[in-house]
């Protein structure tokens, strides 16, 4: 739970604190997401830190993209209302999620062990 709160103060920092705003701190941190996958494609940057980092800047990610479209017009979102953004994002999770169930595309092949 530490690492959620955390992630949401990070993209509420970047937003409100050093004044970006929602849609550039979310800009900042679909970046910040990219750059491992950029360093371990062109450098060979170690793949287990890669994908933590990029793991780790998913919550401020989200946090700063939801925040955008939930917030007042006054402070930089698009004033839809938290509750319809959670609504809606709430929706969107249990589609996906009844999608994987169902097609079972997530699952992998079994290997045979002799």
């Amino acid at each position: 739970m530490a690492t959620f709160a955390m992630g949401t103060a990070t993209g509420d920092m970047t937003a409100t604190t050093l004044h970006l705003g929602y849609l550039a701190s979310g800009i900042l941190f679909v970046v910040l997401f990219l750059l491992p996958a950029l360093g371990y494609w062109l450098f060979g940057l170690n793949d287990i830190f890669a994908f933590w980092f990029a793991y780790v800047m998913t919550r401020p990610l989200g946090a700063s993209f939801a925040d955008w479209f939930g917030k007042p017009h006054n402070i930089s979102g698009l004033g839809y209302g938290d509750g319809v953004v959670s609504v809606v994002l709430t929706i969107l999770i249990v589609v996906f999620v009844g999608y994987l169930t169902v097609s079972r595309r997530d699952v992998q092949g079994q290997s045979v062990i002799q």
